[in-house]
């Protein structure tokens, strides 16, 4: 590895801390923007449907590339080649998750006692995939230090998810108004990572970096699941006890903390990592 001027360093560090909470910050607010507009136009019960399917997505997405982003992020050297075994793996595993997904549909909606769940988890499969596409480009970006860049993509989820749902809803899609939101702003996000970003995933695999990324990420994979138990346990417990509706009250109020104090923490945490 080069050494790098500690001095330099801090500032790269201070610089990608700043772009990296305006970014934050800025899709944060388009997000309560929109959800502004959908709470006049969708009832709670409708956040509340959607709201226990992505609980299940984000569990899934804390271990859907088995740690290899974040072995990405760290790796010394070869990153083109670090790079796309990052993208294989994620890639190829999403279809993986896309299927269990269907196969574990009626038995999540059977858990939370809600048909509909079914449909919206079914829909909402295709996120892997998609996000799996740009998620090795977003990770080149975080390792370079390139919060700046980053940008554009961030907001521009929150801006293509927060348009597609008030807009569907305005037109009375009811709750897949913000089944689809989420799907257009997922594949937004994907598409401006790939304008981002010149790395292009290539047909020679390096087979010698698959093991000692994966063995990286197995411990990275532990911590990540451990933090979305804890971080989304409550809206498994309120979904499941009290319902849908009362679930879609607290996932609208929990947005305003949300944005201000967690959000901001994780931003730091992401660069300093």
């Amino acid at each position: 590895m080069v050494d790098v001027p500690s001095g330099r360093m801090t500032n790269a560090t201070a610089r990608a801390a700043v772009w990296a909470v305006v970014a934050t910050i800025s899709g944060r607010v388009v997000s309560l923007g929109g959800l502004i507009l959908l709470a006049r136009l969708l009832a709670p019960v409708e956040f509340g449907l959607v709201a226990l399917a992505l609980a299940y997505v984000m569990y899934v997405e804390a271990v859907s590339d088995l740690g290899t982003r974040a072995a990405l992020i760290y790796w010394p050297n070869g990153k083109d080649d670090a790079a796309l075994v990052t993208f294989v793996i994620s890639f190829g595993l999403s279809w993986l998750w896309f299927g269990l997904t269907l196969l574990l549909a009626p038995v999540i909606a059977n858990f939370f006692r809600y048909e509909a769940v079914e449909a919206v988890l079914v829909a909402l499969a295709w996120v892997f995939p998609i996000k799996a596409l740009g998620s090795t480009h977003d990770a080149i970006l975080q390792k370079a230090l390139s919060f700046r860049a980053r940008l554009i993509p961030e907001i521009g989820l929150a801006a293509a998810k927060a348009t597609m749902a008030v807009c569907l809803a305005q037109l009375g899609f009811g709750l897949w108004s913000l089944v689809w939101g989420h799907l257009a702003g997922v594949a937004a996000w994907t598409g401006l990572l790939w304008i981002a970003v010149p790395w292009k995933p290539g047909w020679r695999l390096p087979m010698r970096l698959f093991r000692p990324m994966l063995s990286y990420g197995r411990h990275i994979v532990a911590v990540n699941f451990l933090a979305a138990v804890l971080h989304h346990v409550d809206l498994l417990i309120v979904g499941r006890m009290l319902g849908a509706a009362a679930l879609g009250f607290y996932q609208m109020a929990y947005k305003v903390p949300e944005m201000t104090i967690i959000m901001l923490v994780r931003a730091a945490s992401t660069v300093l990592f």
